[in-house]
C-alpha cells in the first residue's frame, strides 16, 4: 500500500462523497489543532518547523544567510506556526461548508454561484499547500536549488525565494528532487501536480527510503497538497471547476488582507522572553502561557482572535452567496465576480460563529489561566463539550494474536511502549472487516463493516515512517477510541 496517492475510483464520486472527504479533513485539522493547543511537544515541533524554514535561511546570491542560532524572530516563527494552521482550518472549512450547501440545494443559479466561489477557495488551498510545501522544500531537500532575494518582497513583507534551477535538469540525477521541485514551481497547475504526485507515489512505494528520509514537516506539507489536488480532481466532474478570476473579491481576497495583518503583528510581537529557548515550551505550564499570551495580543491588536476572525469570514462567505442569489433573481445583471456585500460593513456583520468556535466571555483577560483555550486550539473545553455527540459504547472483539498485540501497544501510552507498524495496523483492521480505500495523498478512508454498531468511515493518513510512536500513535489511538470507543480492553484473544 502506498503512502502518498491521488488515485480514486474510475467512475465520479457523488456529491456526497466530496461532503464526506471535506468534512474529514476539517476533522482531522481540528484534531491537530486540539494537539497543537494541549500537547507540548506538538507546539514546540510546529514551532521549530516554522522556525528552520524561515526564508532568511536560504542563501543569497552571495552565499550568505541568516545566523540560525539566534532568538531575534522566535516571536514571528511562533506566530506564524499558529495562523497557518488556523488559516488551513479555515479554508477547509469554507471549503466543506459551500460543498455542503452545493449537495443540498438544486437550484442552478444557486449552484453556479457556489461553483464559482467553491473554484477559488479550492484554488486558494492549492497555492496555500504549494508555498508551505516550497517553504520547507527550500530550507530541506531542495536547499541548494533557491535563492533568497532580499530586494523582493512578498505582500507579507518575506523575503522572495526563486528556484535557481530547472527541475527537468534533475530527472536523471535526482528524479525524487525533480518531483518535488516541480510541485513547488509557480507554473504548476493542479491538473500537472496530479502527474507529479502519481510518479512521487510510485517512487515510495519502490524506495521507501525517499520518504522516510524527508522532514516530518515536508512529509506533512506533501499530504496537505495531495489532498487539496486530489479534491479538486473528483471535484471537477461532480460540480464544474471554474477558470480562476484573479478579479474575484470574496473569501479569498479578504483572507489575503488578514494574511497581511497577522504578518505585520507578528513582526510587532516580542516574546523571545517566553519562547527562547524553544524547548522551554515544555516546562509546566509554559505553553498554555506562551498561547494565552498570544491571544492577548492578537485580541489587542484586532478586537478579537485569530480564529474569530476567519470563522466570521466562512460565515461572511455563505452569506454572501445567498445574498447574490437573491439579487440574481431579481435581475440578469449581477456580476458573479463582484461581491456587493464584502464592504466594512459586512464585517463587522453579526453572524455569531458556531458554539464550538467561538469566545467572547475570554475577551478581557489579560493572562492565561492554565484551562483557557488558547488561540490555537478549535474550541472552549466546555463549549466542545456540549457541541461533541456522546461517546460510543465499545464492542468487543476476539482477535487473532497478532491483532491483539497491535492494538494493545496502540492503546498503551506508557513509555515502554513499542511502536505500531502502520501495515500492522492496517492487517489488524483487514482482520475486523474494514475495507481500506486510498484516498488522497497520505489519507486512507477505513469503512467498518455493516456488523459493527457504528458504521461511521474514519479517514487515517499514513504516517511519515512505517512504524508509529510516540505523539502519531496517541493521535491514532485517540481518533478510534472517539470513533468507534475503542480502548485496550475492546480486544480479546480468541
Amino acid at each position: 500500500m502506498g503512502a502518498l496517492s491521488v488515485k480514486n475510483k474510475s467512475e465520479e464520486h457523488a456529491l456526497s462523497d466530496l461532503v464526506a472527504s471535506a468534512a474529514d479533513q476539517v476533522a482531522w485539522i481540528k484534531e491537530n489543532l486540539s494537539f497543537l493547543q494541549n500537547d507540548p511537544a506538538v507546539l514546540v515541533a510546529a514551532v521549530q518547523a516554522w522556525w528552520d524554514s524561515r526564508p532568511g535561511v536560504v542563501r543569497d546570491a552571495t552565499g550568505y544567510k541568516w545566523p540560525i542560532y539566534t532568538d531575534k524572530f522566535i516571536s514571528s516563527a511562533f506566530c506564524g506556526a499558529i495562523h497557518e494552521s488556523l488559516k488551513e482550518w479555515a479554508i477547509w472549512e469554507c471549503i466543506f461548508r459551500l460543498v455542503q450547501l452545493f449537495e443540498a440545494n438544486n437550484d442552478r443559479h444557486l449552484r453556479s454561484l457556489i461553483s464559482h466561489e467553491l473554484s477559488d477557495v479550492c484554488m486558494m488551498e492549492f497555492r496555500r499547500a504549494q508555498a508551505y510545501l516550497k517553504r520547507h522544500i527550500q530550507t530541506g531537500a531542495g536547499a541548494e536549488c533557491f535563492t533568497r532575494v532580499s530586494s523582493v518582497q512578498d505582500s507579507a513583507g518575506n523575503a522572495t525565494v526563486k528556484m535557481n534551477v530547472r527541475p527537468e535538469s534533475l530527472t536523471i540525477v535526482s528524479p525524487h528532487l525533480h518531483y518535488l521541485l516541480s510541485l513547488c514551481h509557480q507554473d504548476t497547475a493542479p491538473s500537472d501536480a496530479i502527474d507529479w504526485l502519481t510518479r512521487l507515489g510510485s517512487l515510495y512505494e519502490a524506495i521507501p527510503s525517499h520518504r522516510e528520509g524527508l522532514k516530518a514537516s515536508e512529509y506533512g506539507a506533501l499530504s496537505s497538497l495531495a489532498f487539496i489536488t486530489g479534491f479538486i480532481k473528483d471535484f471537477s466532474p461532480a460540480i464544474g471547476l471554474q477558470p480562476p478570476n484573479p478579479n474575484r473579491r470574496g473569501f479569498r481576497s479578504r483572507v489575503e488582507k488578514l494574511d497581511v495583518q497577522l504578518a505585520g503583528m507578528g513582526r510587532k510581537l516580542d516574546m523571545r522572553a517566553i519562547l527562547w529557548p524553544i524547548e522551554d515550551l515544555l516546562k509546566p505550564q509554559k505553553a498554555s502561557f506562551a498561547l494565552g499570551t498570544f491571544k492577548n495580543f492578537v485580541q489587542a491588536c484586532m478586537g478579537k482572535g485569530i480564529r474569530e476572525s476567519y470563522d466570521n469570514l466562512v460565515n461572511q462567505c455563505l452569506s454572501n452567496v445567498q445574498t447574490k442569489y437573491l439579487e440574481l433573481k431579481r435581475g440578469p445583471s449581477t456580476d458573479l465576480t463582484y461581491d456587493s456585500r464584502w464592504n466594512s460593513a459586512q464585517d463587522s456583520i453579526s453572524q455569531a460563529p458556531k458554539a464550538a468556535l467561538a469566545e467572547p466571555k475570554q475577551k478581557q483577560r489579560t493572562r492565561a489561566a492554565p484551562t483557557d483555550s488558547p488561540e490555537a486550539g478549535p474550541a472552549a473545553n466546555q463549549q466542545e463539550a456540549v457541541t461533541t455527540p456522546p461517546r460510543v459504547q465499545s464492542e468487543v472483539f476476539r482477535v487473532s494474536r497478532s491483532t491483539l498485540e497491535v492494538f494493545s501497544s496502540l492503546f498503551d501510552h506508557s513509555e515502554a511502549s513499542g511502536p505500531v507498524n502502520w501495515s500492522d495496523f492496517t492487517s489488524a483492521m483487514v482482520e475486523l472487516g474494514f475495507a481500506i480505500e486510498a484516498r488522497y495523498g497520505s489519507a486512507y478512508k477505513f469503512s467498518p463493516p455493516r456488523t459493527m454498531s457504528v458504521i461511521r468511515p474514519l479517514s487515517v493518513h499514513h504516517p511519515h515512517v512505517a512504524k508509529m510512536e510516540g505523539r502519531v500513535k496517541k493521535y491514532l489511538a485517540h481518533r478510534l477510541k472517539d470513533a468507534y470507543g475503542w480502548d485496550k480492553g475492546t480486544f480479546q484473544l480468541r
